[in-house]
């Protein structure tokens, strides 16, 4: 609950929630004497991806920048965090609500920084002269880069547009989750980030082909294009139209280096096809790439081709192993649910986790700490579903040691 209200809000308010709720994790099991998880087919996986990380560290080019980049790792605890201890469906809506009541917050924070250009706990770093010609006012929220707040709002708004499909007869509850909506929007249209537009594009269509099939698919990919050719033909010099038409043009300043960086990336690779570079090592190994010294990027700008250059094709496979699993299990979970409550939420989930892997096509999201930790949480949420639909006649953890406190005990 604590990382749900801090997650959009304070990166470290939610590393703090997080290892409170993993120690109270690990003192639960001692006390009742049952070390137990939760099996599912994302655990191998999961856990494969962290020992190869691990290995890339080994074998680093640089050992001190891999070692230091590996700690941030224990943010992959959030999987299983989530997925052992959501053990009720009343304790899964109050932990999205309040995800969502705090990402609206900080969504309307973005608004106001927009409209003011006044940052109180980001960073102004995007907000000088140079990015304030292409781009006016880009809004960051409480993140340091727009990007990753618009990352951060297209993994959340399918999620509530799921439950406001969910609630269409509840008008008080489709009020509240249409306000949500619409600022949640807003914001995500002044980070200008083009990642996160096509994401979330790409995620609510996915939520309308699962929820309602092909006539709402249609629909939805024909508002989105048409969404997209209202805004260039009757503001053709806005924002939002320079970007749209950047979606397609090779020829922009940050098009550019991001195909400079994609190629030198894949000769990385080349190179070092089996274990990579080492883990966060990518900024250090690619000099050596770049003989004219131009101005070098911290990573590739995408998650698929910086997890094969710090981790090796052994690594990529193991990242790629991680997807398939995640969204058979959600196809599965589709077809085995009857719940509508928990049907609608595995449909925006795996709309929130498509949003992530279209968006990070254009930028290393996985390197942003509160990005990967979204991911996970979404992830071990995915995997609890299929637990929760007869959740009522089992007892949580919290329920067990409150019992034996009582007196009432748990063998």
């Amino acid at each position: 609950m604590l990382f749900a209200f801090f997650s959009p809000i304070s990166v470290a308010g939610a590393n703090v929630s997080l290892v409170l709720a993993l120690i109270f994790f690990l003192c639960a099991m001692a006390y009742t004497r049952r070390f137990e998880f939760a099996k599912n087919n994302a655990n191998v996986p999961v856990l494969a991806f962290l020992a190869i990380t691990g290995l890339s560290v080994l074998t680093s080019s640089d050992f001190a920048r891999s070692l230091e980049g590996y700690s941030s790792m224990w943010v992959v605890l959030t999987y299983f965090l989530c997925v052992n201890n959501m053990s009720t469906v009343p304790q899964l809506k109050r932990t999205l609500n309040v995800l969502i009541l705090s990402t609206t917050i900080a969504g309307a924070y973005g608004i106001f920084e927009h409209f003011t250009r006044i940052n109180f706990f980001g960073s102004s770093v995007f907000n000088h002269d140079i990015w304030l010609k292409e781009n006016p006012a880009r809004c960051s929220g409480f993140f340091i880069h727009p990007l990753t707040f618009g990352e951060y709002l297209a993994m959340i708004i399918p999620l509530i547009f799921a439950l406001l499909l969910h609630n269409l007869k509840n008008k008080k509850l489709m009020l509240v989750y249409g306000v949500s909506l619409f600022i949640t929007l807003t914001a995500l249209l002044f980070t200008y980030g083009i990642g996160p537009w096509l994401g979330l594009a790409s995620g609510i269509i996915l939520l309308l082909f699962l929820l309602v099939k092909r006539k709402a698919f249609m629909a939805g990919a024909g508002l989105i294009v048409a969404g997209s050719l209202l805004v260039l033909l009757l503001f053709p010099s806005s924002s939002p139209a320079r970007k749209i038409r950047n979606i397609t043009s090779p020829f922009n300043v940050s098009s550019a280096e991001r195909f400079r960086v994609w190629d030198r990336s894949l000769r990385m690779i080349g190179n070092k096809p089996v274990f990579g570079v080492g883990w966060e090592a990518f900024d250090t190994a690619q000099r050596q790439y770049d003989p004219l010294k131009r101005r070098a990027s911290c990573h590739t700008h995408n998650n698929f081709l910086n997890i094969g250059v710090e981790t090796g094709l052994i690594g990529l496979g193991v990242f790629l192993w991680v997807v398939v699993v995640i969204f058979a299990q959600g196809i599965i979970t589709l077809r085995n649910t009857r719940d509508i409550y928990l049907k609608t939420l595995n449909c925006g989930i795996m709309a929130s986790l498509a949003a992530f892997l279209v968006s990070g096509m254009t930028d290393y999201s996985l390197g942003y700490s509160v990005i990967a930790t979204l991911f996970y949480f979404l992830t071990g949420l995915l995997f609890a579903i299929p637990n929760l639909e007869n959740s009522d006649r089992r007892e949580s953890r919290a329920t067990r040691i409150c019992q034996k406190i009582e007196g009432k005990g748990v063998e």
